[in-house]
Formats: C-alpha cells, structure tokens, sequence
C-alpha cells in the first residue's frame, strides 16, 4: 500500500504542492482500510514537509475511496469520465487552490494593454483559419470576471 504514495510516485509542483495520480490496477487490489491508512501516513509526511496543496487524481475503479478521502477534508476539484480530482489545501486559512476551469476559449490572437489589466482576444467568423484554435486557454470564475469584451 506505501506503494500507492511512494515518493518517485508523487510529483511535486513550484507551488509547495504535490500531484499523484492512483494506478487503476493498485485501485482494485487494495482494500479500503489499507488505502486509509497509508493515505494518513502521506498526508502526516507532506504535512511535515510544509506541503500546501494536494492534487490526488482517483480513476474511476478508486470510486471505494472517494468517502475516506473526503472525511481527511480533501473536495472535489473537478471530473473527467474517467477520474475524479481531489485537492486538500493542508495550510491554516482559505484554500488558496486555483478552481477548476468551467468553459474553454478558442482565438485566432491575444493581446494585453500596457499595464496587463485588459484583454483583447481575437477569433476570426469566417474562412478557414476560423475553424481552427490557434491559442487555447481555460479560465474560470475569478478569470472570467476580469475578461470583457472591447
């Protein structure tokens, strides 16, 4: 069970945070009880290594583990059909996570004013290039508010 969380398993980010993703065949194998316990000893070594946030990507045969997850205060950050991410902000204070994008925006160009705080984005209507994204970007609600049309 270590296994699951061994550290050449978990990858860590710029951010003080780690990811790991669960193998889909090590989820079927091992017994809820065993994956509680090994979960509390990862979260007590990255809580003494002054981990912030992190990223745990459960496939959908880890569905048994969701629930034991959940009651260590990890929340669901977002959902594809075949895993479900959940983040733990491990810190005193408001998660400083970022949210999960909701939309995705296609344009042909992008540009900022002078001082970073307007977005011009471009996408052409018509001809061939319109079908096509050229820059691909997701944003979600505290990104969305500061976009508007010019």
């Amino acid at each position: 069970m270590a296994a699951m969380f061994s550290a050449e398993r978990v990858k860590k980010d710029r951010y003080n945070g780690v990811q790991l993703k669960l193998r889909k065949e090590e989820c079927t194998a091992t017994p809820t009880a065993d994956f509680e316990r090994a979960l509390d000893d990862f979260l007590q070594t990255c809580r003494a290594r002054g981990v912030r946030g992190v990223w745990l990507q459960v496939p959908i045969q880890g569905a048994k583990y969701v629930e034991c997850t959940v009651r260590r205060k990890f929340v669901y950050h977002h959902a594809r059909p075949n895993y479900l991410m959940c983040t733990l902000w491990l810190p005193e204070g408001p998660n400083r996570l970022p949210e999960a994008s909701h939309h995705q925006i296609g344009v042909g160009g992008m540009c900022l004013n002078h001082d970073g705080t307007k977005i011009l984005v471009i996408q052409e209507k018509t001809g061939c290039v319109s079908c096509l994204m050229f820059l691909s970007f997701r944003t979600c609600k505290s990104a969305n508010a500061t976009l508007s049309r010019t």
